[in-house]
């Protein structure tokens, strides 16, 4: 905690020095648990007090965590906006001592407020994240996998890439990268959530690297007889062995998956959430005669039990995520947890649409929820957001305590919606509902580098989750004016070709794929977005402000990469195939051979690989 405040003290001198000439120092910080009532963790939620007159106060916060955000929401309440990670992300407004008055009292309307490793990232751009993060209102972050190799491995060995020179990371670098993720994150206070997907796998001898492949004449005997049994086979689901379900009455697998997750909670005491999933994938659950006895969800019970038993034995207090997703949507028959509170549900709508919102959704506790009968590995998920809650809404009498959204909202629909600002508006929405739906928080599962062409739609969401009332134009306002200064015009009209052209609607397959009017749209698309990029380009030339001017460079940039992806969506439109792959090819290259200049802003793998996949898709 003193190393959380002393971190928070730094952070005050060196805001506080460059807006005003000089360091604050009549400002003192202190943790404070009397603040906390009796529905409080202090360990787990947030509660701060600023109480600053003409430069002189003071700001108590719970737990160290929370002064480190009290510090920044009396620099927010000063003026400053955190705009992106990393360097020139700033906008600091100058201002006197005298003007800098600030009193309030927050509680984060919501626990659960973090940001999940994705994409593909270098260790820097993830630790520039955090530290973003935290000045925006969120309170954890979540590295997926024991090492988060995959996601590492991506951007360091330039998959998708060949115009640069590919580097190995080995394991045990990637594990390196996670301590220090982990640092960067007990310096600030904030909770660390760790795992998910792996167990699975890893229990049989099989690291969860990714969604690598295993042929099956590879698989040994001895390993074969714990793989799901499906359509008379047990093999790897696909061929990837993350994806792959076990034999979830087997004892030995209970076990092995039990001890999997107990020995690395013993060993790992820094994780503060520890999610236990099982494979992904769906369809793909054991069908043989004594799985067949008990539901995937009733399995999954069973094993949670046993980890929660264990945990117990060696006298450890370490919290567990379990999650609905796909087949674990259906809620247990007959197995119910034995201790919840080692427990925290977890609810992943993977399959939702993102076109509509949580907005005007309740739960309303007693009602009668009427689902799908549950066929094993004969199922069609939900797409609609109200058909996704009903599943949520039946597993609410089996399980009472804390519970968040595992969201997708940045992880492939920002290449859909590429103005963003519809996305914005659905986050906004979604974060206003979930104590109507009953969560407290949203695990946002994401690209890291989303500040391409802006990065309001994740402003959007750290600051609706510490404050749900907060106004969406006041947040827009905000946030664009200090991105871009006296041009905000000039950007608002760049982005609004996005809108103008329907991209979003195409993209999502609203259209149809073969669509003279469509073609039509972008190919006008396309002149504007030129003719905006030049424009943007010559405006961040002659401007002083670094901030701004490199947000003027960013979307600059992002509208000549769009504007070649437009050249193809036209020619995709018209029907014309290889002109379609022609108009590709130069947009992959361009993408790439500006890696290095725009890599800390977009991922230019998730964009190449989503271009790909919608320029292939049919529909």
């Amino acid at each position: 905690m003193e190393r959380v405040v002393r971190f928070a003290a730094r952070e005050l001198a060196r805001y506080t020095a460059e807006m005003t000439g000089k360091v604050l120092s009549g400002i003192g910080l202190t943790v404070d648990p009397l603040l906390a009532d009796g529905s409080m963790d202090p360990r787990q939620d947030d509660l701060y007090t600023i109480d600053v007159c003409a430069g002189k106060g003071t700001i108590r916060g719970i737990n160290g965590r929370s002064v480190l955000q009290g510090v920044y929401r009396f620099l927010r309440e000063c003026g400053c906006v955190f705009v992106r990670p990393g360097k020139d992300g700033d906008s600091i407004p100058h201002r006197s001592a005298q003007d800098c008055t600030v009193r309030l009292r927050c509680r984060p309307a919501h626990r659960f407020r973090a940001i999940t490793i994705e994409g593909s990232v270098l260790l820097d751009q993830v630790l520039d994240l955090i530290d973003w993060s935290a000045k925006n209102g969120f309170n954890s972050y979540f590295t997926q996998f024991r090492h988060s190799n995959t996601f590492f491995e991506r951007r360091y060995g330039r998959e998708r890439n060949e115009f640069a020179a590919a580097v190995r990371i080995t394991d045990s670098e990637a594990s390196a990268f996670v301590k220090q993720i982990a640092s960067a994150l007990k310096q600030r206070g904030m909770l660390f959530h760790a795992v998910g997907h792996g167990w699975t796998c890893e229990s049989i001898g099989y690291e969860p690297r990714g969604w690598h492949t295993v042929p099956d004449g590879e698989i040994p005997d001895d390993v074969r007889s714990f793989l799901a049994q499906v359509g008379g086979r047990r093999k790897f689901h696909c061929d990837v062995p993350l994806n792959t379900q076990l034999c979830y009455s087997d004892p030995e697998v209970q076990k092995r998956i039990v001890c999997s997750v107990c020995d690395y909670a013993q060993d790992h005491p820094e994780v503060d959430f520890l999610h236990v999933w099982l494979g992904d994938g769906n369809n793909n659950f054991c069908e043989c005669e004594r799985c067949a006895q008990k539901s995937p969800h009733d399995w999954y019970v069973v094993i949670l039990n046993r980890i929660d038993s264990e945990l117990t034995a060696r006298g450890l207090q370490t919290r567990i995520v379990f999650l609905l997703y796909n087949e674990l949507l259906w809620p247990p028959v007959c197995e119910r947890l034995h201790n919840p509170d080692r427990f925290v549900m977890m609810f992943a709508p993977i399959s939702r649409s993102y076109t509509e919102s949580f907005a005007g959704e309740r739960y309303e506790p007693g009602s009668r929820v009427e689902l799908p009968v549950l066929r094993l590995n004969r199922n069609e998920f939900p797409a609609g957001v109200r058909d996704n809650l009903k599943f949520l809404y039946a597993n609410y009498p089996y399980f009472s305590g804390d519970a968040f959204d595992f969201d997708y909202h940045l992880m492939w629909e920002p290449y859909k919606d590429l103005g963003g600002m519809q996305l914005a508006d659905v986050i906004r929405k979604d974060v206003q509902a979930l104590h109507d739906i009953g969560l407290n928080g949203l695990v946002s599962c994401q690209v890291q580098k989303i500040f391409a062409p802006h990065g309001f739609a994740l402003y959007v969401m750290g600051h609706m989750l510490e404050d749900p009332s907060q106004s969406f134009e006041s947040l827009k306002d905000t946030y664009f004016t200090a991105a871009f200064g006296s041009h905000v015009q000039s950007a608002y009209a760049a982005l609004a070709v996005f809108e103008e052209t329907g991209c979003a609607e195409y993209l999502r397959h609203a259209c149809k794929e073969v669509d003279p009017a469509c073609a039509e749209r972008f190919r006008q698309g396309t002149e504007k977005l030129l003719s905006h990029a030049d424009a943007l380009r010559a405006l961040g030339e002659a401007e002083p402000d670094r901030t701004v001017a490199l947000s003027l460079d960013i979307l600059a940039y992002y509208c000549r990469l769009c504007s070649l992806y437009f050249v193809a969506l036209a020619e995709k439109a018209s029907g014309k195939e290889q002109e379609k792959q022609r108009a590709f090819c130069a947009l992959h290259r361009f993408l790439f051979e500006q890696e290095e200049k725009y890599d800390a802003y977009i991922d230019s793998y998730f964009f190449d690989v989503m271009a790909d996949a919608m320029l292939n898709a049919s529909w």
